[in-house]
């Protein structure tokens, strides 16, 4: 119903709890958390706060927060960890991602499912039926659609270092989790040491109207290292002719590889996506499209439309109260027409223009009002910041870390060749800068960018996998 790529994407009832001010309570964790850490020690519990501040006394709700406690007791300060949507899960993160690992080894990180998502309650969760019916089904719970937002969210995260007893913080934001820190360094700036923003989104960007021009942007930048780089233009001559002639093919129908794999225009889209976020799934993404394009079936093919998604990881419900709350502005569908009616190839537009505009009109189904507040101001702080991006960034604007740094004089910005919306989870250069910015936000990171640039970066063959390779490959895990 909604295409996974859109998520920068069964309504349960929950209990609201009596006005109070907002504590922390360990508790035992929901086995869906349990069966993503298994053995690995790990504390979890619940925020509780107000559903909507201008009401204290009013319904209280509860966000799931998961607390991975430093490996060395170095005194470092603990990392809150924002992730993207608006409506992604933060708290089974860690497990697909090697900088949480490494941040750990003298960092406490801390996990929470904002507002409406994941193992937070309520959850708005929208799994089946019209938005419309969705919408009535959590007012007839007595759920404030207009509470869950980006303001509110920011204040929760106030709450919660107050409540954990942290005096102060080191904020890490992906995506719409770089828009969510920048509202907390505006709102709620006491307590934050430095900030690392990483698949940056400004405040004053439109979000929506600017999104599939993002994607053209990490996939022309994808297409033109291709053709400069000796051994992959070798194998790929012709790569970006095959991509579109193979989105064309998909427009029209599913193929079937030969092993009988079945592969959608939506799955397709959504694992190149998806593989354009980091470097180590960047270099595989040539192959990928020309066996597809081949129609050979193997493991390698299947490997990459598998994605490791739970029920909890999107709550779309949050997703529409958000955009309407923050983005919805009142030429907003005008604006994502014109710019989308820009695209090019043609071909490009076909595919992807009607779903960002089934977004649009979602949010104006969900009939949340448009109240942005503070959020879509220029954010200017004097927090140590650090700006994270890739040069095939599909998701978020790419110049998006050089507009946000402008106002923030202690800053450093790094720009990743061959990284994209992920730019420092998996290990390379962005993750080695990222370690050594939480732990001296004073100095700039020093880096080599040799792996990055080597002239065998692309996988040319397919690989020949064991039994034992395939136990041990870490599953995907698509971030929004």
């Amino acid at each position: 119903m909604f295409p996974r790529r859109f998520a920068l994407l069964c309504a349960v009832v929950f209990p609201f709890f009596a006005g109070q001010a907002a504590t922390f309570t360990y508790a035992t964790p929901p086995s869906g958390i349990r069966k993503v850490y298994g053995s690995a020690p790990f504390q979890f519990g619940y925020l509780t706060v107000p559903e909507k501040r201008a009401n204290p006394a009013g319904p209280q709700i509860q966000l799931a927060v998961v607390i991975l406690r430093a490996k060395q007791a170095t005194g470092a300060l603990p990392i809150f960890f924002l992730t993207g949507g608006p409506g992604g899960s933060a708290t089974t993160t860690a497990a697909f991602f090697e900088v949480f690992p490494a941040l750990q080894k003298t960092h406490d990180i801390v996990l929470i499912d904002q507002r409406g998502t994941g193992w937070s309650s309520p959850f708005l969760g929208v799994f089946s039926g019209t938005y419309a019916s969705a919408r009535e089904g959590f007012l007839n719970q007595g759920i404030d659609l207009t509470a869950y937002n980006t303001t509110e969210n920011a204040s929760d995260i106030a709450d919660l270092r107050t409540a954990l007893g942290y005096s102060s913080i080191i904020l890490f934001g992906n995506s719409y989790g770089s828009f969510l820190a920048q509202e907390v360094m505006r709102s709620h700036p006491t307590g934050i040491a430095a900030v690392v923003l990483d698949g940056v989104l400004p405040a004053t960007d439109t979000f929506l109207p600017r999104f599939n021009q993002n994607t053209l942007h990490g996939l022309n930048a994808l297409f033109r290292d291709v053709q400069k780089t000796g051994p992959a233009r070798r194998a790929f001559p012709n790569f970006s002719r095959t991509y579109f002639q193979l989105l064309t093919q998909l427009r029209k129908r599913p193929l079937r590889m030969d092993d009988g794999f079945k592969i959608t225009l939506d799955d397709f889209q959504g694992t190149i996506s998806a593989l354009l976020q980091s470097s180590e799934r960047i270099r595989v993404i040539p192959l990928l499209v020309t066996e597809i394009a081949a129609r050979r079936g193997s493991d390698f093919v299947r490997r990459y439309f598998s994605f490791s998604e739970d029920r909890r990881d999107f709550a779309l419900g949050m997703y529409l109260s958000t955009l309407g709350t923050d983005w919805n502005q009142p030429n907003w569908l005008d604006l994502t027409r014109r710019t989308d009616s820009k695209l090019r190839p043609i071909v490009f537009r076909e595919a992807n223009a009607p779903s960002s505009l089934s977004v649009i009109f979602g949010v104006r189904a969900w009939q949340v009002p448009y109240f942005p507040q503070a959020t879509r101001n220029p954010l200017s702080s004097t927090i140590p910041t650090l700006l994270l991006s890739g040069d095939m960034e599909a998701q978020t604007p790419p110049d998006g870390a050089k507009v946000v740094a402008a106002r923030l004089p202690n800053s450093f910005v790094l720009n990743f060749p061959r990284s994209g919306h992920i730019t420092g989870f998996t290990p390379g250069p962005p993750m080695n800068a990222l370690v050594q910015f939480v732990n001296n936000p004073s100095a700039r990171p020093r880096y080599s960018l040799a792996s990055l640039r080597r002239a065998n970066f692309y996988a040319t063959r397919v690989p020949e996998k064991t039994a034992r390779d395939r136990e041990s490959e870490r599953p995907l895990r698509f971030l929004r």
